[in-house]
C-alpha cells in the first residue's frame, strides 16, 4: 500500500467535506448545471469513500479471510463512482456549451422530456449493471495488489466514449460558445489525469485519481460555481431583463397609442363632418368609415387585454371533443368575408388522415387560425390565400400540421429570424408601410406555446408568406 497514495486520498477527503459544508450552507441557483454540480460534490465523496476502502481491504487481502470479496465490491463502486463522475463532467461541460435546443442533452435535462430521461436513466443502470456482471482479476506484483479484467477495461472504455462524444461537441460548437471559461473545468480534469499517468508510470502503486477529480471539483467550485457569484451573475441577468422589459412595454406603450390615435381622429372628423353634412350618399360612406375605424380600435383594445392575460396567466386551456373540419370551416367563413372585394381567392385542403373527431383546445386552435387568416387578409392584395390541414397519426395521437400561406407583401427577414428563434416582441413585425399593431402574432405564437405546439414562417418579401403550426390532438374513435 502506497504511503503517498493513502496519504492524498484522506486528505482529498476532508477537502471534499469541506467543499461540501461550503457549498451545501450557501444559497445556489436554482438551474441544472447547479443541479449537476451537487451531484459531482457527492460522486467524488462517494468515490473517495471506497478507494479508502479499496486501499485498505487490498492490503489485507492475503491475511484476512473474505477480505476480497470487500476488496472486489468496494473496487467495483468506485469504478462506477469515477465513471459516474466523469459522466457528470461531460454533461455538465456539454450544456454549457451547446446552443442547440434539440440536441439530446437539452431534450433530457432542459425540456424535461419523460421519455427521454427515463431512456437515460435505464441506460446508467444499464451501464452499472453491467460493470457489476463483468469479472474483476487480482494480482500482486512485489507485495502490492493490482486488478485488470473486463470491469476494469469495460469503464475505460465507457470513458473513452465520453471524451470522444465531448471533443464532438466542442467541435460542433467552439465558434458559438460565449466564454472559454466554460471549457476550463474539462482542461482541467485533462491536465490533472495526464499527471496522474506519469505518476503511475513512475510508480505502478500510485493512484490518484481522487486527487485529479477532487481539485477538479474544488476548481470547478470557485471557476463556474461559486454561490455568490452565480447569484451576483443572476441578479445582473435579472436586472438587464428587467430594463429590457420596461423598455419593450415603453415601446409596445407609444406604438399603441401611435395605433390608436390615427383610427380615432378619423372617427372624430368623420362624426363632425356627419353632424353638418346633409349629403346622404356620403353620410353612409363616412358612416362605414367610421364602423371600420372602430372595429380596428376595438382589435386594439382586445388585443392588448388578450396580452395581459397571456402574461398573468389568466388563460387557461380547456379541452373538448371537436370535429375539426366544422370547427375550422366554420373559422374560414367567417374571416372570408373580410376579403371583401379584393381578387383574392381562399382555398381549404384537408389531409385524408385528418380524424373525424379530435380532443382538444379547440378555441385557442380556431382563434390561432382566425389571427394568422386575418393578417394574411390584411397584407395580400391579390392571388390567393391557402389553409392546409394535415394530420400523421401515432397511436390515439395526432400530430396536426396547419398551414397557412399568402402570396401577400411577405415579412423582412430580420423578423422572420426573431420569430422562428424565439426572440419575437409585440413591436417586431411593425412595419412602416403596413397598417397594422403587430398584436395578431404576437398571440397567436403564445397560444401555440401554450398547446406546447410549434409555429414557424416563411417568408420572401412581395412574394409571400407560408406558417406552419405543428400541434398534438387526441384522437376519439
Amino acid at each position: 500500500m502506497n504511503t503517498f497514495t493513502v496519504v492524498t486520498a484522506f486528505c482529498c477527503l476532508i477537502f471534499c467535506v469541506f467543499l461540501a459544508i461550503v457549498y451545501f450552507s450557501k444559497k445556489n441557483v436554482n438551474n441544472v448545471e447547479t443541479k449537476i454540480y451537487k451531484w459531482i460534490i457527492v460522486f467524488d465523496f462517494i468515490m473517495i469513500i471506497f478507494h479508502i476502502v479499496a486501499l485498505y481491504t487490498g492490503y489485507y487481502v492475503g491475511k484476512i479471510p473474505h477480505m476480497l470479496l470487500i476488496y472486489d465490491l468496494s473496487s467495483r463502486l468506485f469504478g462506477f463512482a469515477n465513471f459516474m463522475w466523469c459522466g457528470l463532467l461531460e454533461v455538465y461541460t456539454l450544456l454549457m456549451i451547446s446552443n442547440d435546443e434539440n440536441d439530446l442533452i437539452h431534450v433530457i435535462f432542459f425540456k424535461k422530456n419523460g421519455k427521454a430521461a427515463k431512456l437515460f436513466t435505464a441506460i446508467l443502470l444499464t451501464a452499472f449493471l453491467i460493470g457489476c456482471a463483468l469479472p474483476f482479476k487480482f494480482y500482486f506484483v512485489n507485495g502490492v495488489i493490482a486488478y485488470t479484467g473486463l470491469c476494469l477495461f469495460y469503464y475505460m472504455f465507457l470513458l473513452v466514449i465520453f471524451l470522444f462524444v465531448t471533443i464532438a461537441y466542442i467541435a460542433k460548437y467552439f465558434k458559438t460558445i460565449d466564454s472559454y471559461w466554460k471549457l476550463s473545468p474539462l482542461i482541467f480534469f485533462a491536465i490533472m489525469q495526464v499527471l496522474n499517468l506519469f505518476a503511475n508510470l513512475f510508480d505502478g502503486t500510485i493512484n490518484e485519481v481522487p486527487l485529479a477529480l477532487t481539485l477538479t471539483s474544488y476548481f470547478m467550485y470557485h471557476v463556474i460555481e461559486n454561490p455568490d457569484i452565480k447569484l451576483i451573475t443572476e441578479l445582473k441577468l435579472a436586472k438587464e431583463q428587467a430594463e429590457k422589459a420596461n423598455n419593450a412595454k415603453g415601446d409596445f406603450l407609444n406604438s399603441m397609442s401611435q395605433e390608436m390615435i390615427n383610427p380615432l381622429n378619423r372617427i372624430v372628423t368623420l362624426s363632425e363632418g356627419i353632424a353638418v353634412s346633409n349629403d346622404i350618399p356620403k353620410i353612409h360612406s363616412d358612416t362605414d368609415k367610421i364602423v371600420l375605424s372602430s372595429k380596428n380600435v376595438l382589435e386594439l383594445v382586445n388585443g392588448i387585454l388578450d396580452i395581459n392575460r397571456l402574461e398573468v396567466g389568466n388563460i387557461e386551456v380547456i379541452e373538448n371533443k371537436y370535429i375539426p373540419r366544422e370547427e375550422f370551416d366554420d373559422v374560414v367563413q367567417k374571416i372570408a368575408i373580410n376579403v371583401g372585394q379584393k381578387p383574392v381567392k381562399f382555398i381549404v385542403e384537408y389531409g385524408e388522415n385528418l380524424p373525424e373527431k379530435l380532443y382538444g383546445d379547440k378555441e385557442k386552435i380556431k382563434r390561432i387560425i382566425s389571427n394568422l387568416l386575418s393578417n394574411a387578409i390584411k397584407y395580400t392584395d391579390s392571388g390567393y390565400i391557402k389553409i392546409n390541414v394535415s394530420c400523421s397519426i401515432d397511436r390515439e395521437i395526432c400530430n396536426m400540421k396547419i398551414t397557412i400561406k399568402d402570396t401577400g407583401k411577405g415579412i423582412p427577414q430580420h423578423i422572420v429570424n426573431s420569430f422562428n428563434n424565439e426572440e419575437y416582441t409585440i413591436t417586431s413585425d411593425k412595419q412602416e408601410d403596413i397598417d397594422g399593431s403587430g398584436l395578431g402574432l404576437t398571440i397567436t405564437k403564445s397560444l401555440v406555446e401554450m398547446l406546447d405546439g410549434k409555429i414557424t414562417v416563411q417568408s420572401d418579401l412581395n412574394v409571400g408568406s407560408t406558417f406552419i403550426i405543428s400541434l398534438k390532438q387526441r384522437v376519439i374513435l
